[in-house]
């Protein structure tokens, strides 16, 4: 699943700061830039599979 990503350079952490607006909480840092969107990229990937992992545990029934 593709996402935006959103970068913006930061001052305070002389680096850029790459965010998946959908994906609240990931977030990441690079620099270059390349590397901050880099990084978010994975970070939103396991963000995902992580959240339908966990849609897939909570239809399952309950097995007792």
């Amino acid at each position: 699943m593709k996402h935006a990503i959103v970068v913006a350079y930061s001052d305070e952490d002389k680096g850029y700061i790459a965010t998946v607006p959908e994906l609240r909480g990931c977030t990441a840092y690079g620099d270059p830039e390349e590397e901050a969107v880099r990084e978010d990229k994975v970070a939103a990937a396991k963000v995902s599979g992580a959240r339908k992992q966990a849609e897939r545990t909570e239809r399952e029934p309950s097995r007792g």
